[in-house]
Formats: C-alpha cells, structure tokens, sequence
C-alpha cells in the first residue's frame, strides 16, 4: 500500500531530495572527467602510437602485430574520450577499437571480424582477491568439460569468493544457471555456519535469522549494501521468507567487520549481492519453475496448485556496450494446512491431591497438571512475489552508474480454527490424580473461535548511485536509497464459549516429549455445539509502515583490494528512519445466551494428527456474520474497545548520522585494515499514556526523546602463508540497537480475565543499546578448487544485553482468580559468547575409487559457550540464564553429492541444537524453549542438455515437527508444529 505522507514525513522527505540533489548533480561532471583524457600522440606508425595512446587512456591495449603492419595513424593532441580518441587514430585505416565496457581493455582488430566479448565475473569477492602465485582460480570458476553443474558449481564459487575476501566471511554463490536453489532467503541462510533459523508458527518457515548466538533483531540485512526496512510489528529485522533468493547471484554472511561497512550488526552482517547485466557478454536469460505438493492439504477450501517459477533476463547495449539492464521476477506459492498442538502451562498436584506451590518438575514423583489444552488448524495460501530491475550505465571502464529497484511482498490468507479445553481454577477444577502422569479435571471451560485473516508483508526500494575511478589509485563513490517497509493484517473474529462445568470435566495424560492428551468425560456434551454461547464478534486490523532514506559517499586512494601498499579511505552516511503502529478492532460482545454455535457450525471436523479420538469444532464464518447481521440488537458494543485500540499504537523516528575513517596495507601475501566509524543516534517515540482525573479515564499523546554516541574501532589482518593456507585475525566493537516495539514507550493489556489469565506487554524506551567488543580467528586451507578446509573461534563481550522477561502474579478481577502476566524489555549484566566454527568442502571425493569420485561433501559446525547474563527474580534472588534469547549453542549443515554424467543429486541434514524463546522471572521452569531440530531434504537433477535440466526434490523428509517446550529439563511439550512433508518437479532453462 502507499506510505503514508504526513506533514513530518514529507518535510523529511523534501531535505532528502535537497540532500540527493546536492549528491548526484556533480554526477554528469564526474562522468565528463572521468570520460575524458588529455592525449598527446605524434603521428607514426600503428604498433608504436596505439600503445602510446592505451598508455595515456590508462588501458590495456590488445592487438596482433601483423594486423597494424603498415598502418599509419595522425597526429593527436587534445582532450577526448577514449572512444574517440581511438576512432580518430584509425580514420581511414581497416581497423577497429573495441572496448571492453566492463575493464576499459582496448581489442584493435580487422572490420570485418566480430570479437567476442569478454565476460569479465564482478563477485565482490573475485575483486578484492589479492592475488598469489597459485591463487588464480580465487577468482574463476573452471568447468571440468561441461560436467560440474548444480550444487556442485556453487559450493566452487562459493570456495572462491570465500578465499577473495579481506574479512571473515561465508558465503553462498548461485550455480551455472544462475539460481540459488532455495525457496527463500532464510531457507539459503541456513546452510551458512553459525545461523541458525527461527520459524514462524503459523507460516512453519524459516523467517529470522540468529547469527552466531545473537538473537535477528540485533543483526543487519542488505541488498547491495542497502539496509532493507523492517516488514514486522515491532522487529527492527525483516522478515527472511519474503525475499526470493532466486535474484542473487552470491549471499555474504560476514562475521567482522570494516568501519566502512556500519557497526550495527554483534552478530552478522548479511548482504544480498545482485546479478548486473555485465555478468554476461550479451543477452541472458534463465527460468526456473517447479510444482509443489504438501502432504497437509487445506480442510476447508477447495485445492489450489503450490509451486514457483522464477525468470531472469539481462542485456548489454549501446554503440559500445555501455549500457545494461537485468530484470529479475518470482513468484512463491504454497497451499497446504498446518496443525498447532499447545499446552500452556502445568501446575504440579501430589498424590492427595494437594498443589505445589512452585513448579518442581517430574523428577520428585509430583503429577504434572496440565492447564489447558488447546488445537490449532491453519489453512492457509502463502503466496511470495518478487521484482527487481537494474539499470547500468559505463561509458568509461572506470565510471558506473546504477538506478535499481525493488518489489517484495508475502501474503497469507489463512483460516484458523482454534479448540481449547480449560482446567476451572477455582475449587470444583481441583484434579484427583490417578498417576504419575495421569489425572482427572472434574470442572473446565471451553471454547471454538474461528479466525479469517489476511497478511500483507511488503518491502519496496529503489537506489540511485554512482562509482568512479578518477585515476587508477583514486575511487569515489556516493549513493541514495529510498525503502518502505509494511505489514498489514485484517481479520474477522467468532468467539464461541461453553462455561465452567461437570460436564466439561476430561481425564489427562501428560506424554513427556509429545502433545498432552485430554478426553473429554461426557464427549455428547462438549461436542454439542449448542453448548457454546457467542462470546465475540469482531473486526480488526493493525498495520506497521516504515519508510527509511539513506545517503551515503565513500573516497579511497589506493585502497581497492587490487592495489599494493598504503592506502586510506573515508565517508560519511545518515540514516533515517520512520515507523508508526497503528491497531483498530471493533468488538461486539453479545448479552443473549440463546445466539450458540449450533446456528453458525461448520459440520466438517478436523482430526489432529496426535490424538484421533478428538476432532475439532468448526465455525462458519458466513453463517456467524448472518447471525449478526440479523440480531443487531443484541450485540453493543465492547467498552474496552477505545483502549484497545489506543494502547498499542506508538511512532518512532530515528536518525543515524556516521562518518569513518580507515587505513590499509596490502602486499602478495598481507593485507591490513584498521579504523574507526563514529555514529549518533537520535530517537524519538511518541505513544498513548492512560490518565485519570474526576471525569475519568483520558488518553494522552506523549513522546521521550533519547541520544547516544558509539565509537566503533575495527581491524582485519590477512595473511597467506603458503600459497594455499591463509590466516585471518579481526577485532572490533560494534552496537545493536533495540527492537522497535521494545523502544515504544506502550502498555498493552489483553484482558482474557473471563479465561483466567491476563496478558500486560510494556515497552521500555530507556533501553541501551547492546554493546560487543569481538574477536576473531581463523585459518583457511585451500587444498584445490574444489575443496577447502576452515576453522574459526570468536569471542564476544557483550555488555547491556536486552531480554524481556515475564512476571506472573495472582489477581481477582470480578470475582474470578486470575494469572496477570507481564512482559518488559530490560538491559542486564554482561555475557561472553565463545564460538568454535569448522567447515570442510571437497565438491569431488579424488581419493574414492573411480566408480565414486562423483561424490561431493559440504559440512559446517558450530559450537558456542555462552557466558550468560543474570536476572532478578521475582521473589529477589538472582538466577543465570540458561542461554540469551534466540540463540543454541551447537548447529550442524551436511550436504552430500553425487554427479554422474548427467545427472546429480544431494541429501541435505541440518540440526540446530534447543533455543531460548522466552523467560520467565516468577518460575524457571516457565522459560520457554524450541526443541532441537533435524531436518533432511534431498534433490535429483538431470541435466538434458547445455540449456535444460529436470528436477525432483522432497523437502523435511522425516517430517520434523518444530516445537517448543518448557520445564527444568525442558521434558514439556507446549507447542508442536506439523507442517509435513513437501514435494517438487521442476524445469530449469539457461540461454546465454
């Protein structure tokens, strides 16, 4: 949707354009400069003055001695363009400059001959390789004969940019055919060491990445170098799943830092590089495509085709190439049902039947007391569409301008149904225990909603900027981005409930590592639909924009990755950044106990796929809306409603300003980086505050004001030595900002008292931001062009760790005992994270026998230690976290290969190890954690031809189940994830 242009924003945005203008108006003078060159050439012989002329142009000249024989050229004397320069020297003659738009190499030959163009690859990492004796194949890719292909390929690339980077980094490159074989960003991250994932509960896709134990709001993403705005609610990171991989050409994951690369990232960075049209010589073209079937289908509509396809072109053009353009669209599609098992809590009951005041686990024979059971069905179609264009102009090798821009978006229109059975807490709930893991509950309460839904994820961008090389040891560049970032979701919402009763009453049974079963006594009575009053029917929707300009210019001298010696470069950068949270729900909550289920049910059922005694009860939401349309009468409308819709709102703006400064040395086989990047950072934020007086409750508009300046010092050694063993050492400090919803200085109150429970999430705009000084290691064997052998340690101080933490305490809210729980960001103490990183690469096993030596093997590990932050208690004692939020402290990727002929074929096995989700201050046994994960997939490639190759794939073959748990020894199951199995037949086509 179009951002939102209030009076603030577009003052921001007219000193934005002022700021662009004043950038890019010396634009055309650079490119004239830098276009043009004095030459002074005496009239002679070809073989003499054209080297002459290249030596003046600053070019390579290349020509066969016998083409110029006899050639005589003019005098010249005077300012030109190479291209003229070269045009004028040949007049008359039978001879041609051709000049190579992407290195400024001059090729004279005959007329009549049409050269070839020379593809000259532009992947960050082959430019900056300093190159040694042996190093050659850093920075190109060899094909054995047409067989290497597929992951193969680019695992080799990726060994290649990885060797040509100056810092520590990983990295993913795209195969021959120009694609990353994964479905979205977050799912190409995870093959990376070090990341692991965060999957979203009701998307079951990876969406946010944690890089090196640090949780994804404290890690930063680009595009080229563009800091992407956020797509979440309250996260400052976007959300991973709505960015095809398919339009990069390589992934970055950097692991330190340069100053002129920001500091706002503890424990990554992760650029996106796009494809340029001068990837290629000419016209490029490669489509991928593929269809999709998801063992869990949709329940409630009718079933719609999952697949993707993919298409990217670019060209070259111009009288001397000096133009290009690549197009790069996608589309995602994936209709399949999800079903969600949770428990929220337990409370633990002795043999007679008496409480324990605290939670003590499942150690000391105490019954685990399950408090409600509750079953989640998603259908839902995921829908990811991408567009990216770039434009280039090179009139010169040494000048570039870029104009790019972007289109993103994820959308999920999703049907959930939601059953829950809940234990009374009053005295007729108490539960007569029968076992160790078993119980009756003789008094509960239930309740069937149906929520519809629709979310619009979107990320819009475009950037103008330009790169010039004034002279060969000079470099200046300068750009401007603009980018909004938006999530919406609308909804509508049918709450029906059954009260407290003996009829409700169900026998338990706690399975430690799996779903709690509970069955119902009197099944006639809980399945009756007639039993179920309509609680609420309502319409709401919330909706988060961020837009976020950036300028920023960098000059160097002599301190291109290619350059020898010392060499300096320096630049600034600003920021802004502007977000606003808006929520709007109506409510209705009707007064009449004769409008039930039974006048609005949906006779189909789900059955779990746990428990098949139970099926869950179904809302129809035509049906619902019917019964309210039809009774306007009897539904007023929610007094909280004002509250609700004001209490969670909140703005924030927030201004970086930067400037850095760095030094470097560079031989053959050394390469030194060091300096220093200073940033400001201004933040306001604006929320409602609840005021009372005589007349009563009134909201209040208020806003805080915050600033804080970081010095971020960083350097990186490199150094080879032996041609093929490079050693690499890093430290650096830099900052992570807090979330966006931590910062809103909001309290938001979800009143479920009727339920039990009540839910308080306050933000904390005196948050500090997280600070690390970082040091790293690592050691980089690179046996041959296929293989490599790496292994890294980090160490991490990090001071003012962010957590939010949950409170719970007892309340009585009309008559009825409730839990109030209570969740606040907070700064602690320090921790330390150790990070131990292996990883071995040998894309072809030579030592196997003949018959093997098409098998392949890619494999990376990680383990952390982590010296943890303390916390208070609510009781006022002090406990050390088990882990920092987000984060597990060992990881493991293995891909295995196999290439024969034509045809291919990997198995792929992640394990992430259990991850802290949440904490809890009144009991540890609350924390909340994901369980350890191990996933494979596999794929099988046939290769028809230079252009075709078919595909099958078959993802989370085992059907793993993402879940989350809690207790001492995490031994509870609180939610669990089926997603399914996933299978794909696909075609890809490559014209170059």
């Amino acid at each position: 949707m179009p951002p939102d242009f209030t009076p603030r924003r577009c003052a921001w945005l007219a000193r934005a354009f002022l700021l662009t203008a004043c950038l890019l108006l010396p634009v055309h003078a650079l490119f004239a400069q830098a276009a043009r060159r004095t030459f002074d050439v005496p009239a002679g012989d070809a073989a003499s003055t054209l080297p002459k002329a290249a030596q003046q142009a600053g070019a390579e000249i290349v020509f066969p001695a016998n083409v110029v024989v006899g050639v005589k050229t003019p005098a010249l004397k005077g300012e030109y363009s190479v291209a003229a320069a070269f045009e004028l020297l040949l007049a008359g003659s039978d001879l041609v400059a051709i000049i190579d738009p992407a290195t400024g190499a001059v090729a004279i030959q005959r007329k009549e001959s049409k050269p070839k163009k020379a593809v000259v690859p532009e992947s960050r990492g082959a430019s900056r390789a300093p190159q040694t004796p042996d190093s050659a194949d850093a920075s190109t890719v060899v094909l054995d004969q047409y067989v290497v292909s597929g992951t193969t390929l680019s695992l080799r690339r990726a060994i290649a940019e990885k060797r040509g980077e100056e810092v520590i980094a990983d990295v993913i490159s795209a195969d021959e055919i120009g694609s990353i074989p994964d479905f979205g960003l977050g799912e190409a991250l995870e093959r990376l060491p070090g990341v692991s994932m965060i999957i979203n509960n009701g998307r079951g896709e990876s969406q946010f990445a944690t890089l090196r134990g640090l949780n994804s709001d404290y890690n930063s993403i680009y595009i080229d170098g563009m800091h992407l705005p956020s797509t979440e609610a309250s996260r400052r990171n976007v959300s991973l799943d709505i960015i095809p991989s398919s339009l990069a050409k390589g992934i970055s994951y950097y692991k330190t830092y340069t100053p002129d690369t920001g500091g706002d990232a503890i424990g990554g960075v992760v650029n996106l590089r796009t494809r340029s049209a001068f990837d290629n010589s000419g016209f490029y073209l490669s489509a991928r495509g593929n269809y999709g079937y998801y063992e869990n289908r949709r329940n409630f509509k009718r079933f719609t085709p999952s697949g993707q396809f993919e298409l990217t072109t670019s060209d070259i053009f111009g009288k001397r190439d000096q133009h290009g353009l690549v197009v790069s669209a996608s589309i995602f599609r994936r209709d399949s049902s999800t079903i969600l098992a949770s428990t929220d809590t337990f409370t633990f009951w002795d043999a007679t039947g008496a409480q324990y005041s605290t939670a003590i686990g499942n150690s000391t024979g105490a019954t685990p007391v399950p408090s409600r059971r509750s079953w989640y069905s998603y259908d839902n179609v995921r829908a990811r569409y991408g567009l990216f264009a770039k434009y280039e102009y090179r009139p010169i090798s040494t000048a570039t301008l870029h104009v790019t821009s972007g289109f993103f978006q994820h959308t999920n229109d999703e049907q959930r149904i939601f059953n829950t059975l809940i234990r009374n807490t009053g005295t007729a709930g108490k539960p007569a225990i029968t076992g160790p893991t078993t119980g009756i509950v003789n008094s509960a309460n239930a309740e069937v909603n149906r929520y519809d839904y629709f979310q619009d994820r979107r990320i819009m961008y475009g950037e103008i900027g330009f790169k010039a090389e004034p002279s060969p040891d000079r470099e200046f560049s300068a750009a401007v981005n603009y980018g909004v970032g938006n999530y919406r979701q609308d909804a509508d919402d049918d709450i029906f409930r059954a009260s407290n009763s003996a009829s409700l009453a169900y026998t338990f049974q706690t399975n430690f590592g799996a779903p709690v079963q509970f069955t119902p006594l009197n099944p006639a009575y809980y399945y009756n639909p007639a039993n179920y009053r309509h609680y609420e029917h309502a319409w709401y929707d919330y909706e988060s924009n961020e837009q976020v300009i950036s300028l920023d210019s960098h000059y160097g001298y002599n301190a291109t990755p290619d350059a020898r010696g010392w060499g300096y470069k320096g630049g600034a950068s600003y920021r802004f950044m502007d977000r606003t949270y808006d929520y709007r729900i109506t409510r209705y909550r009707p007064t009449a106990k004769t409008l039930t289920l039974a006048d609005a049910l949906d006779a189909r059922t789900i059955y779990p796929y746990s428990d098949p005694d139970t099926y869950l009860l179904n809302v129809d939401m035509d049906k619902a809306r019917k019964m309210f349309a039809a009774n306007p009468s009897l539904y007023p409308l929610y007094s909280g409603n004002l509250g609700d819709n004001l209490e969670a709102d909140y703005d924030l703006t927030e201004g970086v300003a930067s400037a850095y400064a760095m030094g470097s040395y560079r031989t053959d086989r050394f390469v030194g980086l060091a300096g220093v990047r200073w940033e400001q950072t201004r933040l306001e934020t604006g929320s409602w505050a609840t005021k009372s007086s005589d007349a009563g409750t009134y909201y209040v508009w208020e806003k805080q004001r915050s600033h804080y300046d970081s010095v971020l010092p960083s350097i990186n050694l490199s150094y080879n030595v032996t041609n093929k063993l490079r050693l690499r050492a890093a430290a650096s400090r830099s900052i992570s900002r807090p979330a966006f919803g931590d910062l809103a200085s909001r309290t938001v109150v979800n009143d479920q008292s009727s339920d039990g429970y009540i839910t308080i999430s306050k933000g904390n705009p005196d948050l500090k931001p997280r600070e690390s000084d970082n040091f790293d290691l690592s050691a980089e064997w690179y046996f041959s062009k296929d293989s490599m052998i790496s292994a890294a340690v980090c160490r991490k101080n990090v001071s003012n760790e962010i957590v939010s933490v949950t409170s719970k305490s007892a309340a009585t809210v009309d008559g009825v005992d409730v839990i109030t729980s209570t969740t606040t960001p907070r700064n602690l103490d320090d921790a330390r994270i150790d990070g131990l990183e292996l990883g071995f690469t040998d894309t072809k096993l030579d030592f196997l026998p003949r018959a093997l030596r098409g098998f392949g093997i890619g494999a990376n590990v990680t383990w952390l230690n982590i010296d943890t932050s303390t916390i208070e208690m609510d009781d006022g004692t002090r406990r050390k976290l088990p882990s920092l939020l987000e984060s597990c402290k060992y990881t493991l990727n293995i891909t295995l290969m196999y290439e024969y002929k034509r045809w291919s074929a990997q198995v792929s096995y992640k394990h992430t190890d259990p991850m802290l989700w949440a904490i809890d201050t009144s009991d540890a046994f609350e924390d909340r954690f994901y369980r350890a994960n191990d996933v494979y997939d596999a794929q099988i490639r046939y290769r028809f031809n230079r252009r075709w190759s078919f595909t099958l794939q078959a993802k989370n073959l085992t059907n793993n189940r993402p879940t989350r748990v809690l207790g001492y020894n995490q031994e509870y199951n609180r939610e669990e994830l089926d997603n399914g199995r996933s299978w794909f037949i696909g075609a890809t086509y490559s014209f170059r």
